[in-house]
């Protein structure tokens, strides 16, 4: 149960009379001592704490007490009013600061509060939509109910009529509570395609697809996002060293970009996409193309105010670039001591799972090769370091080509290479034209370890 303190305490009665007491000086010998009438007319008035405090998934409830001078005699209604106007003064007079006035229609009290006979106390909710609480997190919200007209010839205490209720945002909801919506992926902001993300082909361009996700569970109800597209801050990015020295930004006429994602009902994520047109990557092969999409608004829910952006990425090269890897045949001159069907096996070498590896006996030398069916050019290849043991990473290789498995050309030489981290990937290009049927990676050295290991083996035919 969370106790919060009501601001309508007796303390602060009798200092703000004339701003949530309607009428009527402070006298303390007149707060607390009621004379019963013959009658048995009752004195009804709002207890100054709130009580237990519930939230589910789209409300919380706030639990308020109305206490009686005495037993009810017969049971009778209260009616409750809204009374917000006291909220705003309090609020404009500096009284209640950081402080937020819950707007009309985002909580909901009852109209009316049924007394039994025989109580002394009784208790109504209020139930505030968790929305509102959500759009002013980390500050105050206050509401503000007033006690009228009681039934059968009961009465207000006047200087206590009104609840006066101030909640903390923060002590209510966590941060996992909040239903924002972001852009998913990338890294500090940006995404690289290809590398971060995902794309296609169609008829028009390369098609990228992009996920919004809803933080915490999907809603019973979907909701759409709108999406805004723009280059105007990617040269100040080039200038901050945030991209690259060759990036220019997308131009409007560059691209088409779905405008509105649709969040469906119970689902947490929404995708969308932004195609660009091919004649705009294949005359830039010499630069990257980028820009930033912004989340701009949300039918429902809330826009994360820190991550509302991200910047796409397109490496012109690279998209263009085919991966002819799996069209080889390969072999090694050394497999895993258990065979190529062992968990670290030769196979592993091209599976283009970048978290597993291929294991061997370094030797004197050992060798991997891609045999086509057909000579093909190939100008780049990379090489992805294994998750562990820097000691068995190649340090010296070559990649050679042949048409005969004979005669053997060198394309490109590394001589003292290091892998500063894990599961690192380096990308190395080369100038050949000439289409070989066979391309061997020879590792000559590894970093000083008896087995030599390596997590993938990619061949590239660039433009």
């Amino acid at each position: 149960m969370k106790k919060i303190k009501m601001i309508n305490s007796k303390s602060l009665f009798c200092t703000l009379a004339t701003l949530i007491l309607l009428g009527g000086a402070c006298k303390n010998n007149q707060l607390d001592d009621f004379g019963i009438q013959s009658t048995g007319s009752v004195k009804v008035s709002a207890s100054p704490e709130v009580g237990e405090v519930v939230k589910d998934k789209s409300k919380v409830f706030v639990s308020l007490d109305v206490l009686l001078s005495i037993p009810a005699s017969n049971a009778f209604e209260i009616d409750l009013k809204e009374n917000q106007d006291t909220i705003t003064t309090l609020i404009e007079n500096g009284t209640l600061q950081n402080t937020i006035a819950l707007p009309v229609g985002t909580y909901d009290a009852p109209a009316v509060v049924n007394v039994a006979y025989g109580e002394k106390k009784t208790t109504f909710k209020v139930a505030i939509a968790t929305g509102v609480l959500e759009k002013n997190f980390g500050k105050q919200v206050a509401f503000a109910v007033k006690l009228s007209s009681p039934s059968k010839g009961n009465s207000v205490q006047q200087s206590k009529e009104s609840f006066v209720v101030v909640l903390d945002t923060k002590k209510i909801l966590t941060l996992e509570d909040i239903h924002y919506v972001t852009f998913k992926g990338g890294t500090a902001g940006i995404v690289n395609i290809p590398g971060g993300g995902e794309f296609g082909q169609n008829a028009e361009g390369l098609a990228i697809p992009l996920t919004l996700q809803l933080n915490g569970l999907g809603e019973s109800v979907g909701f759409d996002a709108t999406i805004e597209g723009s280059g105007s801050n990617i040269p100040a990015m080039v200038a901050s060293g945030k991209l690259p020295a060759n990036t220019i930004a997308l131009a409007p006429e560059n691209y088409r970009l779905d405008k509105v994602a649709k969040f469906l009902p119970g689902q947490n994520t929404a995708k969308f996409a932004i195609t660009v047109y091919m004649p705009v990557i294949r005359d830039n092969v010499t630069k990257k193309l980028a820009l930033t999409l912004t989340l701009t608004n949300v039918t429902k829910n809330l826009i994360n105010p820190e991550n509302k952006t991200i910047t796409v990425v397109l490496d012109p090269v690279a998209l263009l670039s085919a991966d002819v890897t799996n069209a080889g045949q390969l072999s090694v001159s050394m497999d895993n001591p258990n065979g190529p069907g062992a968990s670290q096996g030769s196979p592993k070498l091209v599976d283009g799972n970048y978290f597993n590896k291929f294991l061997a006996e370094m030797g004197s030398r050992l060798w991997a090769q891609l045999k086509y069916d057909q000579p093909i050019v190939i100008n780049s290849y990379s090489i992805t370091c294994a998750e562990d043991m820097h000691s068995r990473d190649a340090k010296i290789w070559n990649l050679s080509a042949s048409n005969d498995g004979i005669s053997w050309v060198i394309l490109d030489e590394r001589n003292t290479e290091v892998f500063e981290n894990y599961n690192e990937t380096k990308t190395f290009d080369f100038v050949n034209t000439k289409a070989f049927t066979y391309y061997r990676l020879n590792v000559l050295k590894n970093q000083g370890d008896y087995y030599f290991q390596m997590a993938e083996f990619r061949v590239f035919k660039k433009p």
